[in-house]
C-alpha cells in the first residue's frame, strides 16, 4: 500500500512540474526540430543550386586570359631576339555549343527533375513527421488513460477487498474467497506500475522525437469533437463507402508525393534515352577569341580575332553509343514497370487504411455500447455481493469485464485517429476537415 501511495505522490508531482503540450504545437516542434526533416530541407536546397548551375550551362562560356614575361639577357635561353625587356598578352574567348544532340537541354531538364523529386521527398517527410508524432502523441493519451483505468481498477478492487475482510471476519465467506480478493488487489498494483512505466516509455519516445524535455503533459482529445464523424461513419452504406473511396483514390493520386517521384523517375529514364539517341547525331559548336599583344618596345598592342565553328562527328565509337541507347531503353521499359508496381502498392496502401478508418469508427461505437452495459452491470452486481447476494468470484468476473471494456474503449477510439492519421498521409494531406467533408 505504501508503495502505491509513493507512486501517486509521484505521479501528482510530476503533473503538478510540468507543462501542457496541445496536439498542434507538437506538430510545429516536430517539423521544425526533427533532424530527418531538416536533412531533406537541405537536400531540397542543394537541388535548387545544381538545377541554377545545369541552366548556366545554356548560355556562352566566356573566359578572359592575360600573361606579363621579363627576359633576362644574362641567361641565353631567354635572350629576346631584339632589346626586348618585357611582354604582354591578353585574350578572350566566347564559346557556345551550338548543337550537341540536346545533351545540355536535356541534362537541365534531369536536374529540373531531381529539384522536384527533392521537393516531393521534402513533402514527404513532412507528412511521415506530423503521422510519427500523431501516433506518438496519441499512445502517450493512450497510456494516460490505460493508466487512469488502472488506478481505478486498483481502486475497486480495494474497496471490495475491504467488503471481504468484514464477510470472512462473519464467516460468509471462506478463506479461499478472501484470499483471492487480496491476490487481486495485489495483481493490479503490479498493472499498475507497469502502466506506469509503459507511460513513461511513451512520453519519453515523444520528448525524443520533438527534441525537448519530458516535463510536459499532452493535452486530450476529447470524443466528443470526433462524435459527429464516427456517427456518420456509421451510417454509410457500401455503396457510399466506394464512392468516398474512389474520392480518396483521386485526391492521392493528385498529392501523394511517392506517385509524383515514381513519375519524375519515368520522365528522367525518357530524357536519358533522348540523351543516348543524340551521341550519334553530329556536334556543333561556335567559338570567338580576341587576343591583344605587345612588346615593351611597342607603342600600341596589336590584336588578333578568331571565329570558329568545329562539327565533330562520331565514328569509331558508334558501338559504345549503341549500347548505351539499349540500356537507357530497357531503363525506361523498367521504370514504367516500376511506376506501375508503385501505383498498385499506394492504391492497396490507401484502401487498407480506408477500410480500416471505418472498422475503427464502428468499433468505438459498439466498444462505447459495450462499455456503458459493462458500467451498469458492475454497479448492480457490486450492490449484489455487498448484501452477500453473490460470491466473490462472481464479482470479480464482472471486476475483469468492465476493465476490459475500458480498455477496448480505449483502444478502439486511439485505433480510429491512427488510422485517420494513417489515411491523410497516404493521401498527401496534412488537414483532416478534407477527409471528413468526403463523409458528410
Amino acid at each position: 500500500m505504501k508503495k502505491i501511495i509513493l507512486l501517486l505522490l509521484i505521479v501528482f508531482t510530476f503533473l503538478i512540474s510540468s507543462f501542457s503540450l496541445s496536439l498542434e504545437e507538437a506538430k510545429e516542434l516536430a517539423l521544425k526540430n526533427n533532424p530527418e526533416l531538416l536533412s531533406k530541407i537541405e537536400a531540397k536546397r542543394s537541388s535548387n543550386w545544381s538545377l541554377f548551375n545545369s541552366r548556366l550551362d545554356l548560355f556562352p562560356g566566356v573566359s578572359l586570359s592575360g600573361s606579363y614575361m621579363e627576359y633576362d639577357p644574362t641567361i641565353p635561353a631567354m635572350s629576346p631576339p631584339f632589346e626586348q625587356v618585357s611582354a604582354e598578352s591578353f585574350s578572350l574567348v566566347v564559346s557556345q555549343p551550338v548543337f550537341n544532340g540536346g545533351k545540355i537541354w536535356l541534362g537541365s531538364g534531369i536536374q529540373r527533375d531531381l529539384s522536384e523529386i527533392a521537393s516531393h521527398n521534402l513533402t514527404s517527410q513532412e507528412l511521415k513527421t506530423i503521422s510519427e508524432v500523431e501516433s506518438k502523441y496519441f499512445s502517450v493519451l493512450e497510456m494516460s488513460e490505460f493508466l487512469k483505468i488502472a488506478e481505478l481498477d486498483l481502486k475497486l478492487a480495494q474497496l471490495n477487498l475491504g467488503t471481504a475482510e468484514v464477510r470472512y471476519k462473519l464467516g460468509t465467506i471462506s478463506r479461499a474467497e478472501y484470499l483471492n480478493m487480496k491476490s487481486q488487489v495485489a495483481s493490479k498494483e503490479v498493472t499498475l506500475i507497469q502502466t506506469q512505466n509503459r507511460y513513461e516509455l511513451s512520453i519519453l519516445d515523444l520528448s525524443k522525437f520533438l527534441q525537448i524535455p519530458k516535463d510536459f503533459t499532452v493535452e486530450p482529445l476529447p470524443l466528443e469533437q470526433y462524435e459527429d464523424w464516427i456517427e456518420s461513419v456509421r451510417k454509410q452504406d457500401q455503396g457510399s463507402f466506394q464512392e468516398i473511396l474512389n474520392q480518396v483514390l483521386e485526391i492521392a493520386q493528385l498529392n501523394n508525393p511517392t506517385l509524383k517521384i515514381s513519375d519524375l523517375s519515368t520522365s528522367m529514364k525518357l530524357k536519358s534515352l533522348k540523351m543516348a539517341k543524340g551521341n550519334f547525331l553530329p556536334s556543333v559548336n561556335l567559338s570567338y577569341s580576341k587576343s591583344w599583344d605587345k612588346a615593351d618596345y611597342e607603342e600600341d598592342y596589336s590584336d588578333q580575332s578568331i571565329s570558329m565553328v568545329t562539327v565533330s562527328i562520331p565514328i569509331f565509337s558508334y558501338a559504345n553509343h549503341y549500347a548505351e541507347y539499349q540500356k537507357a531503353k530497357h531503363d525506361l521499359e523498367e521504370s514504367k514497370y516500376s511506376t506501375q508496381s508503385t501505383q498498385d502498392n499506394i492504391t492497396l496502401l490507401i484502401e487498407q487504411s480506408f477500410y480500416n478508418l471505418i472498422s475503427s469508427a464502428r468499433m468505438v461505437y459498439s466498444a462505447k455500447i459495450a462499455l456503458d452495459f459493462a458500467e451498469e452491470t458492475y454497479e448492480q452486481m457490486s450492490v449484489r455481493y455487498q448484501n452477500n447476494i453473490i460470491s466473490s468470484q462472481d464479482l470479480l468476473d464482472v471486476e475483469i469485464l468492465l476493465t476490459s471494456s475500458r480498455n477496448q474503449y480505449i483502444n478502439s477510439y486511439y485505433d480510429f485517429l491512427r488510422a485517420k492519421s494513417s489515411l491523410l498521409n497516404q493521401m498527401g494531406e496534412k488537414n483532416e476537415n478534407i477527409l471528413f467533408k468526403l463523409f458528410n
